[in-house]
């Protein structure tokens, strides 16, 4: 960066000693075509455009960093994650679908009688083949159970 005395600055006229080191130090800092220039650091207002040499990604991880390979490391917030389990400690809290919390298959606390066999609740039922005609009552089913056609 180029040092150059100001009039303003100096209160005074400048001296002939002045007005050429203020040419020589423009000369010497000055960017020449070919030459690489050098920025500390850059802030972009937006993404860089593709057609402007840009990647036209903005930071979107969270992290503050573009992203530019395949496996990014996203903090806040926890992407894909449930809130009720971890998926890098690998523990979970799933709803129960039909059956009890200790893992076994649910079933009858009470005694019923279906179609003729008799259910304890045991889960282990074998049941009679019996046929049912629409219209007429068994053991254990009513006539309102079948209104209107079956199959």
């Amino acid at each position: 960066m180029s040092t150059i005395v100001t009039r303003a600055g100096k209160g005074s006229a400048l001296t002939y000693a002045e007005v050429d080191s203020n040419f020589t130090n423009l000369n010497t800092d000055k960017y020449q075509s070919g030459s690489t220039a050098s920025l500390a650091s850059l802030t972009l207002a937006s993404a860089l455009p593709v057609l402007s040499g840009g990647t036209g990604t903005t930071t979107s991880t969270g992290s503050g960093s573009v992203v530019f390979s395949t496996s990014p490391t996203l903090v806040t917030p926890l992407l894909g994650t449930p809130t009720s389990g971890n998926f890098s400690t690998g523990t979970f809290t799933w709803p129960t679908f039909n059956q009890n919390t200790t893992g076994t298959a649910a079933k009858w606390t009470t005694a019923r009688t279906l179609a003729g066999n008799s259910v304890d609740g045991s889960a282990n039922v074998a049941f009679a083949n019996k046929f049912i005609v629409q219209g007429t009552t068994d053991t254990g089913l009513s006539g309102a159970q079948f209104l209107g056609a079956l199959g």
